[in-house]
């Protein structure tokens, strides 16, 4: 998606997960925190921060209950007129549960 902000403008609005990706978190953006995260629907996830490099990278890991946990890996690319945030989940299992889970997930963000 591409948001009409410079990238430190983005990176704040980014940041802020609960205006954009969860209902309520208590995860502190530092690289090794582990905080808990709830979506809309009052799914929980577990998360782990990996990366943070202010107005560039955020990296977490995030999973529920026992499930494996994925990589989410948000990058800020400048652009003309703003500031493209590119949005990546990966580690998914292979095979359809996979992809109709991660589906419907993907129904809950935003466009």
């Amino acid at each position: 998606m591409e948001l009409p902000l410079d990238a430190d403008e983005a990176w704040e609005a980014v940041t802020e997960l609960e205006e954009w990706l969860v209902d309520d978190s208590d995860l502190a953006l530092e690289p090794g925190e582990e905080g808990t995260l709830r979506l809309p629907g009052g799914e929980e996830r577990r998360a782990v921060v990996e990366e943070v490099s202010p107005s560039e990278r955020l990296t977490f890991w995030w999973w529920s209950g026992e499930a494996p946990a994925t990589r989410v890996e948000l990058t800020l690319v400048p652009a003309i007129g703003g500031t493209v945030v590119r949005v990546v989940e990966s580690g998914f299992a292979p095979g359809p549960m996979a992809m109709a889970s991660a589906l419907s997930r993907l129904a809950l963000v935003p466009a």
